[in-house]
């Protein structure tokens, strides 16, 4: 397996989330317009090898082209009534 150089596929979160009526600005099957985001702030990191990163993906977010395969594993975390968190996939 071929795994990008360390500068490529870097993330950026906004803050911003998907709300209703967001999907006016939807490109495609995958992907909104930038005006969704204009007047965002955004958090930039640099995934390497290993990493584990949690965040909202309810947040709009963008990776960065690549040069190899990108591997990622995507699960879900709750919060129940009684103040338990779980872990799903």
């Amino acid at each position: 397996m071929k795994f990008s150089p360390n500068n490529h596929g870097q993330t950026r979160i906004y803050d911003r989330q998907w709300q209703l009526g967001d999907d006016q600005y939807k490109l495609d099957s995958y992907g909104y317009s930038d005006t969704v985001i204009a007047d965002a702030d955004a958090i930039g990191f640099q995934p390497y090898v290993g990493d584990i990163f949690i965040f909202n993906t309810r947040n709009f977010h963008i990776v960065e082209p690549m040069d190899g395969q990108r591997v990622t594993f995507t699960s879900a975390i709750g919060l129940l009534p009684n103040g338990e968190i779980i872990l799903w996939s």
